[in-house]
């Protein structure tokens, strides 16, 4: 599954868990990952689902490693401030 970015209407992404296609849990985060740093190279907005745990939609270096932190750290991500 890939995502590809069209024109500059809607440039906003959430990326959930929950909606990666079944595969196994590390797979289903590296995708993840790919998807933000890819949003992030192509100036989209995005936010990150996790069970018990969401990053609300934002853009920049710092979200980014908010976002690809909470990845690494899943499914201890819940558990931190």
């Amino acid at each position: 599954m890939t995502l590809q970015w069209q024109g500059a209407c809607d440039r906003t992404a959430e990326f959930d868990l929950d909606t990666v296609p079944d595969q196994d849990l590390e797979c289903k985060l590296s995708q993840l990952a790919r998807w933000i740093v890819d949003a992030e190279d192509h100036g989209v907005v995005y936010g990150l689902i996790l069970p018990g745990y969401t990053i609300p939609p934002g853009s920049g270096s710092e979200h980014r490693t908010r976002c690809l932190n909470a990845l690494a750290l899943y499914p201890n991500t819940a558990a931190r401030p």
